[in-house]
Order: structure tokens, then sequence, then C-alpha cells
């Protein structure tokens, strides 16, 4: 009689675990820098307000986007825009990597639209240009009577998130906030 099926199995059984992915953090670079952070980059038509870089306070930020300037920028080139989110899947044995986008809360002058548009992009280094690929646009309302910027008062509020996955499973990383003030300055 041979037990050898059995012993075979049972060693096999003990040497496939894999551990889901783990320290997952969303960064500005691979090492150094800031982790727990990323950064926002627009520039269409010569505006860049939105942009923004550098550390984060418990994985938030509050972005003031100055509305003066967009009649003079947009007028003739655009009818919206898009915001960049760049940033950098920090992690220990992951093997894949979803960004997601996502809109909490919306609150825009009459006409004007806010939403996430492209697919987010799957790569751990989304720091150049295109970022996440996954984009904030904001659409200009308005028509024959003219354009509908966002005003003063305006808000907008989305949340950054990272998915690394192994063979093991998935971890989140803790997501982060984005809350834009548009103001008058």
């Amino acid at each position: 009689m041979s037990f050898m099926g059995t012993v075979g199995s049972v060693a096999q059984a003990g040497q496939g675990t894999v551990a889901a992915p783990s320290s997952v953090t969303i960064a500005t670079t691979s090492s150094g820098n800031y982790n727990n952070s990323s950064a926002t980059h627009v520039d269409e038509c010569g505006y860049t307000e939105g942009t923004s870089s550098g550390a984060m306070t418990s994985n938030a930020r509050t972005v003031d986007v100055d509305v003066n300037p967009m009649a003079g920028a947009f007028i003739g080139c655009a009818s919206e825009y898009n915001t960049e989110f760049r940033a950098y899947a920090r992690h220990t044995g992951g093997t894949s990597f979803a960004w997601d986008l996502v809109l909490v809360s919306s609150s825009m002058a009459s006409g004007v639209t806010v939403s996430t548009t492209n697919s987010p992009s799957t790569s751990q280094d989304a720091t150049g240009s295109g970022g996440i690929t996954e984009v904030l646009t904001i659409a200009f309302g308005g028509g024959r009577g003219g354009v509908i910027y966002p005003a003063a008062g305006d808000e907008i509020v989305v949340d950054l998130k990272l998915t690394v996955t192994n063979a093991g499973g998935s971890t989140n990383a803790t997501s982060q906030r984005y809350t834009f003030n548009f103001v008058a300055l």
C-alpha cells in the first residue's frame, strides 16, 4: 500500500500560501519625498488653478481655486477643463494596481457640471503626465447668452483610491480626500 499521493499533497499544500500585499500607501514617488500624499495638475489654456503638491494632512488636502482668471483663459479656447491626479503606489508584494477617482459631492453654479472621466490607470507609477488617467472634469454651463463658470463659494470633493492585488488577495490604501474650494482672490 502506498501513501505517496497523500504525502505529496500535504507537502505541496504548505508551499503555496501567498500573503496579500502589505504596506499599501499612496505617495508622490517610490521612496522618500511624501508618503500618504499625491499631487494634482491643471494646465489648460494657460489656466493652472487647482494644481497642488506637497505633504497632505491626514490624507486630505484643501485646494483653493481662483475663479477670476477663468473667463480670460477659456473664452475661445475650451468649454471645460480637467484636473489630473498624480501618485505612486507604494507596497510590499503587489503585482497589479487599480486607481480610482470617486466624486463624493459637488455644489456648483447653475449649469456647471462635474464628473470623473477616462478609465483609471493600472500602473504602479502614475506620477507623470496624465497621472492616474481618470480625471476630474469641470464643464462650463451657458449657451448663447454667455458662458457660466464656477463661482466663488462652489465646492467639489473627490476621493483618490488605490487597490493593490496579488495571488493572495487585495489591499486598499487609505483613500485621499481632495476638497476644491472655488474662491475669488
